[in-house]
């Protein structure tokens, strides 16, 4: 009989509920374990949810009202630090709710609400109380859906230091398909050993790829979950303010009135949430927008040698998790430009989910570096990349897309696509030697379509189609590929988990 543990937040909890129940129906499992982070969510979503009550559970609310008591102790964080081979910093970084300020899912806020002090306390409840779980539960797997919380980081450190297999549920975005990867920290180690094995696709394997590859080329990357975007979305916030605040209003009444939720550090206060999302961005986007010069297509044509940055998104797994060393992303671009050629542009393009999140000042400050350029947040990204000389990233998906358009690419982080030759997609620095390393990417860039189809095929062989964030997690305003049936969807998930 198999034990699985779950490591969830929100509504990632259901669903692992439906695939544990989906995978129930052809493997003999014990109740699950699970660890859980959001009160209230739990609370909605646990009352639908059968037979959850035998079930051994791990409260993240709890962990975090524990270390309120707790002590700093030094030596016992060396300690630890020692056996996991990591800075615990690493893991604490990792959860914005943690590390950052109360409304850093809102606005810039950099400011942390815990000290030093209540930051080691905090990680040792957590190392304690996960490792004491890990040895009482013994789970023949850990399942994870992401590395966003302090109890993600360490259950796979933990997990991996007791030998427990590990898997986690991630978008490969590539179209709609998901994957279950063995770590959430690096590149996953099953798709290197893949590729540098004398592994081959199978001929539906390769037109798949194909036909995505086509499909970029043709429209831009384009995957399931995906946010939609447009000025006219964002101004219709404004419409939408009142009853968005309203709602805000009850539901933080409600919080306030629950000394649970009240207390819950990963409960962001609502309606100032609201307030800074209905109302504070799409004002700042249109102040944005007659404040600063942003390039349009016509600019970025005549723009002459440039190379193309796009932002990302932060407090991100992509920046906290894969590129730690790249925190202050001012600084990045700064780096960048001062290491280009005297004439060569640096464009660097606002993440979508970060318009009116910014102040003002952050773009004026970019706007300083003498060579470098805004390109209007609204336009494409695939428009901008088919034009750069090179794309630079600290990850995401714009570097792959990159290199399906015979751009070299530089990766300052960490990122699945730098599997592909380094002849395309290369790592680098920004230490002393980003000019030398960009200038032998550029003099060395060939372009290799059978690698990059080999890498396609190889996600593909390695994933199922899914819905994971339109579909399975329900979230609003993703970019939908195209639907499939929850149910077939789970199936093919179990059948993923069952194999691993």
């Amino acid at each position: 009989m198999k034990k699985i543990l779950g490591v969830t937040m929100g509504r990632s909890l259901r669903v692992f509920w439906r695939l544990h129940e989906t995978l129930s129906q052809t493997t003999t499992l014990a109740p699950p374990a699970l660890f859980v982070a959001d009160s209230m969510e739990f609370d909605k979503l646990a009352s639908g949810l059968a037979g959850i009550e035998k079930a051994s559970l791990l409260k993240e609310w709890e962990l975090m009202r524990q270390a309120e008591n707790a002590d700093f102790d030094l030596d016992r964080l060396a300690a630890w630090q020692e056996t996991l081979h990591t800075s615990l910093w690493n893991a604490l970084l990792a959860d914005r709710r943690i590390f950052f300020g109360r409304l850093c899912k809102v606005k810039q806020d950099y400011a942390p609400h815990f000290s030093e002090e209540q930051l080691g306390a905090i990680a040792l409840i957590f190392l304690d109380r996960i490792d004491a779980f890990l040895e009482a539960e013994a789970p023949d797997l850990v399942l994870s859906f992401g590395t966003t919380t302090l109890g993600d980081y360490l259950f796979e450190l933990l997990a991996r230091r007791r030998g427990i297999p590990y898997a986690q549920l991630k978008a490969t975005k590539v179209s709609n398909r998901v994957a279950f990867i063995d770590t959430g920290l690096d590149v996953p180690k099953r798709w290197a050993q893949k590729l540098n094995s004398d592994w081959e696709p199978t001929a539906e394997q390769l037109q798949e790829a194909r036909d995505y590859l086509q499909s970029v080329r043709s429209h831009g990357v384009r995957y399931e979950g995906a946010i939609l975007f447009s000025r006219s979305r964002m101004m219709s916030r404004l419409v939408k303010a009142p009853v968005a605040l309203a709602r805000s209003a009850y539901t933080e009444l409600r919080r306030r009135r629950n000394p649970v939720y009240r207390n819950d550090n990963h409960i962001s206060p609502p309606l100032p949430g609201a307030w800074y999302t209905n109302v504070v961005h799409p004002v700042r986007t249109y102040l944005l927008g007659k404040r600063f010069k942003f390039l349009g297509l016509q600019d970025v044509k005549a723009l002459g040698r440039f190379i193309f940055f796009p932002l990302h998104f932060e407090p991100e797994v992509a920046v906290q998790v894969f590129g730690k060393p790249y925190q202050n992303q001012i600084e990045t671009v700064r780096q960048l430009a001062l290491s280009v050629p005297l004439g060569v542009r640096i464009l660097v393009k606002e993440h979508p989910r970060s318009l009116g999140f910014r102040p003002p000042g952050y773009y004026r400050r970019l706007l300083d570096i003498p060579n470098v350029r805004l390109a209007d947040p609204f336009l494409s990204a695939s428009s901008i990349v088919k034009h750069a000389e090179l794309v630079t990233v600290i990850s995401g998906s714009i570097g792959l897309e990159g290199a399906v358009n015979q751009k070299p690419v530089a990766v300052l982080g960490k990122t699945p696509y730098q599997l592909l030759p380094d002849s395309m997609v290369r790592a680098i620095d920004s230490g002393l030697g980003m000019s030398e390393a960009l200038d032998r990417l550029r003099n060395e860039h060939v372009h290799d379509e059978a690698a990059l189809e080999r890498y396609i095929a190889m996600i593909i062989s390695e994933s199922v189609p899914a819905n994971l964030y339109s579909g399975l997690l329900g979230k609003e305003g993703r970019y939908v590929e195209k639907q499939e049936e929850m149910k077939k969807s789970y199936a093919l998930l179990a059948d993923a988990i069952s194999r691993l």
